[in-house]
C-alpha cells in the first residue's frame, strides 16, 4: 500500500474537525464534519485539494473528551482512514484569559485488498500530540492558535505543524475556520506532492469544520 509521509501528514495535521475549545459536559457528546485541503501547485494555477472527515467526541468527564474521526474520501480508493484519541481541557477560555487543551490521536490507514502480507505492507500509522491555545473576546468568538508533533511509525518521520483559527458558537453549532502550514520543519522537496508551502518548507492548508452538540447545555 503506498501511502507516504504526505499522506499521513495530511490525515493528522491539516485534518481536523471542528476544534475543541469549548468543554462538553459529561456524558454530553458532538457530531462533527470537516473540509480540510492542502494547497497543490499545477502548472498554471494553485488549487485547493481537500478531504472530507466525519467525527464524534463524547464527554468523558467534565476537562477529558474521547474522540473518533472517519476519512470519507479514502473510502473511494479502497482505503480506510481511522483516527482515535482525546481531549485535556486544561484550562477554558474566560475571555481575554487564554484557554488550554492538549489533544492525541492516533491513526491508521489500512487497505483490505492488502490485507494477508504483513503489517507494513497492510497498515500504515502514526500518533500526534497537540495543544490548543484559545481567548475569547466574546461570549461567541474564540480565536485561536495550535501547535501539532506527528510521528509516521513505519519511517520514523517527525512532523511540526502550526494552525491559526477562528471558532463561532451558535448555539449548540460550532463553526471553525482554520489555516495553516503542515510540517514546517520539512522541505517541500521531501514530499512527492506538489504541495504549496512558505519559504520552500510545509504544505499550506485552509479548512472549515462543524460540530452539533448533544446532551448538555447550549449557548
Amino acid at each position: 500500500m503506498r501511502v507516504g509521509v504526505g499522506a499521513l501528514g495530511v490525515l493528522l495535521v491539516g485534518c481536523a474537525t471542528a476544534r475543541p475549545l469549548r468543554p462538553l459536559e459529561p456524558g454530553a457528546a458532538a457530531a462533527e464534519v470537516a473540509v480540510p485541503g492542502v494547497l497543490v501547485r499545477t502548472d498554471t494555477y494553485e488549487m485547493p485539494v481537500g478531504v472530507v472527515l466525519v467525527g464524534a467526541r463524547y464527554g468523558l468527564t467534565s476537562d477529558v473528551e474521547l474522540r473518533a474521526r472517519l476519512h470519507m474520501m479514502t473510502l473511494v480508493k479502497g482505503i480506510v482512514g481511522l483516527e482515535a484519541g482525546g481531549v485535556y481541557h486544561a484550562f477554558t477560555a474566560r475571555g481575554l484569559v487564554p484557554g488550554l487543551h492538549v489533544t492525541g490521536d492516533v491513526a491508521a490507514l489500512t487497505s483490505p485488498g492488502h490485507w494477508g502480507g504483513s503489517v507494513s505492507d497492510s497498515v500504515r500509522g502514526a500518533a500526534s500530540l497537540g495543544v490548543l491555545a484559545d481567548v475569547a473576546p466574546l461570549p461567541w468568538v474564540r480565536p485561536y492558535l495550535g501547535v501539532e508533533q506527528v510521528v509516521v511509525f513505519y519511517d520514523g518521520a517527525y512532523v511540526v505543524s502550526f494552525a491559526l483559527g477562528l471558532q463561532l458558537e451558535l448555539g449548540r453549532f460550532e463553526l471553525s475556520l482554520e489555516t495553516g502550514l503542515a510540517g514546517l520543519n520539512r522541505s517541500s522537496r521531501d514530499y512527492t506532492e506538489p504541495y504549496v508551502g512558505l519559504w520552500g518548507r510545509g504544505a499550506v492548508w485552509l479548512s472549515w469544520g462543524l460540530a452539533y452538540r448533544f446532551g448538555g447545555e447550549g449557548r
